[in-house]
């Protein structure tokens, strides 16, 4: 919703703190998004963003010969709930030591599902991974190779170009890349980097977006993580209680 409302809406605070298009803001027509964007903005491929795209790994179910790294292998179907803070959803496995060299997925990074998906379920999920999520878990993290990790050009990037995508996900934009071998989609996401235009914001409301979506996150996880220890404590007293009960039960 932030999100949309700055870069989509360009509503985002002027000099004085009011929404920048309503208040009168200047705006100049931009012939590759065909819309009106703020003066002064820049127009840039999405590519430009990103700095790498690296593939994935599903190693072994167990320590087997050299696949003795444990890692945390997030899938396209674990994205929803590992970016909503359910960081254990994600399955462990084992793998080369050389692939976890190039394959750990570190801060700012953004996991996207490039396999998968459903006749009203488009591929191209993705998640953040940011220092909260890595600080939260023991496990070092990979994605499977249904996914790709994408190393943006910035860390103050990241967060902006992660909620352009989903935003585009959100509004089932990401159908239009999408092609079918043997009944399994894939999201052609060479193709879509290379042909989407994203807006280029000034730096200071890109690392303005940026604090307010990391605080918006961090604040996400934190309160995953008092509910899971809520349902970890209803857990331990429905159990005593339960006992209490059986024993009330043997003394009649």
């Amino acid at each position: 919703a932030l999100y949309k409302h700055w870069f989509v809406d360009f509503e985002f605070p002027n000099e004085n703190g009011e929404p920048y298009k309503s208040s009168g803001g200047s705006m100049v027509y931009n012939e590759e998004l065909d819309k009106e964007i703020p003066e002064g903005w820049g127009v840039k491929i999405l590519d430009f963003f990103v700095k790498d795209s690296l593939g994935g790994d599903w190693g072994k179910e167990s320590p087997t010969g050299n696949y003795t790294e444990k890692v945390r292998c997030i899938r396209g179907t674990d994205i929803p709930l590992f970016k909503s803070g359910d960081l254990e959803s994600a399955p462990v496995r084992y793998i080369l030591f050389k692939n976890l060299k190039s394959r750990q997925v570190s801060p700012n990074q953004i996991v996207i599902e490039i396999s998968g998906g459903s006749p009203t379920q488009s591929t191209g999920r993705a998640v953040l991974v940011s220092e909260n999520h890595l600080n939260q878990i023991t496990d070092k993290i990979i994605c499977s190779n249904f996914c790709r990790t994408l190393k943006l050009i910035s860390s103050e990037t990241a967060p902006f170009f992660y909620s352009h995508l989903n935003y585009l996900y959100e509004i089932d934009y990401l159908f239009n890349f999408e092609n079918s071998t043997t009944g399994v989609k894939n999201f052609d996401l060479s193709g879509f980097l290379n042909q989407e235009y994203l807006v280029k914001p000034p730096t200071n409301e890109l690392n303005e977006f940026s604090k307010r979506h990391n605080i918006i996150q961090l604040n996400q996880l934190v309160n995953r993580g008092e509910i899971r220890k809520l349902n970890c404590l209803k857990e331990l007293l429905l159990s005593k209680m339960t006992k209490v009960e059986q024993e009330k039960v043997v003394v009649i």
